[in-house]
């Protein structure tokens, strides 16, 4: 009896002692394996108050985010082309001796029109004597048939001229039917190619029968002049195939030469896209490492024959770009945007809004009270033009700076003004 009292006692001090233990351990905050102290949060920072006169001297200006129907680019790779006719191949009008005009031409060489690039000399050798016997039939037969060369190439050049009047009226009913919805847009593709053809027949031809009066003129005056052979248009020399001292016949090619500017895109867009692209729309134009934010160039849209790649599931688009400093040679490729149809609105602020941190987060600064800006970080779905896209970040209504918002930026890290 005496042990079982003594573990009675023994138990209920037991239990008094644990219910003690718990009151104090409930009175006690929980800790965990971390703490953050002072925490504060991204918003509180970032807000700039401004005098008005730093306001003008920043020369803010703000504009609102609104909601606005606008078609996410399609981005594709694009391979610059030599449109059809941009490569014209300069003969010898008669034979005779070459010699250079100034200075050697050599490939690669940017001529201008007009400019000289060879002197042929007729009846001429490389000694500076007379043509061997069989070379003398040739220049005798050669002066005997100029005048019928030249008749010819008149001839040549008129009708150059007709097919080029004809394919004109041609393109127009076609173009004309097309938007009418009864010609096919090949048929159209097609006249137009043959229009730019025809025009450089119709330059080349031009060239022909200038060269020929002028060899006529000096023939008739009893001297055999040097004949200048011209560049018929600005470009680049491609290929040279006469040299100084060589002795060429009458139509032997001499040189080529390709005109850089403008200069096509070809753009192979997948057939499942193409029909949600505006294929009336213009293209803009980047370097393959450049950003969203370094400046596009237009290109408009033109017409060419149809191509495509059964192998890739893709059609080709062409594209007419300008380029007077002939930095874009074929073969270069560039990353050419292509517009689409809306499909919904977006959120949209203009570009000029975004700022971008030395890690690639954007930013806004948000008017948010007179005087009062607070820096925002915003996700850019996408840049259409001069307007971005923003993901999540703002709200509509919400006026954000489009001018002076890196004056902001450098006032907030102590490198304003």
């Amino acid at each position: 009896m005496q042990t079982l009292r003594s573990i009675a006692l023994a138990t209920g001090l037991c239990l008094l002692w644990a219910s003690d233990a718990v009151a104090d351990d409930a009175g006690k905050p929980a800790t965990g394996p971390a703490t953050v102290e002072n925490r504060v949060k991204e918003s509180d920072l970032t807000t700039i108050r401004l005098t008005a006169d730093a306001e003008r001297r920043l020369g803010i200006e703000v504009a609102a985010a609104e909601r606005r129907a606008i078609g996410r680019p399609r981005r594709l790779p694009g391979e610059v082309l030599i449109p059809p006719g941009g490569t014209i191949v300069v003969s010898a009008p008669v034979a005779g001796l070459i010699s250079n005009a100034s200075g050697s031409v050599s490939p690669g060489q940017r001529v201008q029109r007009g400019t000289a690039l060879f002197r042929l000399q007729p009846g001429e050798s490389r000694e500076g004597k007379a043509f061997a016997p069989a070379d003398r039939i040739s220049l005798a037969r050669a002066r005997a048939d100029l005048t019928a060369a030249r008749s010819e190439a008149e001839g040549q050049l008129e009708q150059a001229r007709v097919r080029v009047e004809a394919a004109e009226v041609r393109l127009k009913r076609a173009d004309q039917l097309r938007q009418e919805g009864a010609g096919a847009q090949r048929a159209y593709d097609e006249v137009r190619t043959e229009l730019d053809l025809a025009g450089t027949q119709r330059t080349a031809s031009q060239a022909r029968v200038e060269t020929l009066a002028r060899v006529l003129a000096s023939l008739e005056s009893g001297e055999q002049a040097a004949v200048a052979i011209e560049a018929p248009l600005d470009g680049c020399v491609r290929a040279v195939h006469a040299a100084t001292g060589q002795v060429v016949s009458s139509g032997a090619p001499l040189l080529e030469i390709v005109a850089f500017d403008p200069v096509w895109i070809r753009v192979p867009v997948y057939v499942g896209d193409l029909s949600a692209i505006e294929t009336g729309g213009s293209a803009r134009v980047r370097g393959l490492p450049d950003g969203p934010e370094s400046p596009a160039r237009e290109a408009k849209r033109v017409s060419a024959p149809g191509s495509a790649d059964a192998r890739a599931a893709t059609v080709d688009l062409f594209f007419e770009l300008a380029n007077p400093s002939a930095e874009l040679r074929p073969g270069q490729r560039l990353l050419v945007e292509l517009p689409t149809a809306a499909v919904g609105e977006s959120l949209v602020v203009p570009f000029a809004a975004i700022l971008f941190d030395i890690y690639g987060g954007a930013w806004v600064y948000e008017n948010v009270g007179p005087l009062t800006y607070t820096r925002k970080r915003v996700t850019v779905r996408d840049v259409v033009g001069e307007w971005a896209a923003i993901g999540r970040g703002l709200q509509p209504g919400a006026t954000v700076v489009t001018a002076g918002a890196a004056e902001l930026f450098g006032t907030e890290f102590g490198a304003g003004k």
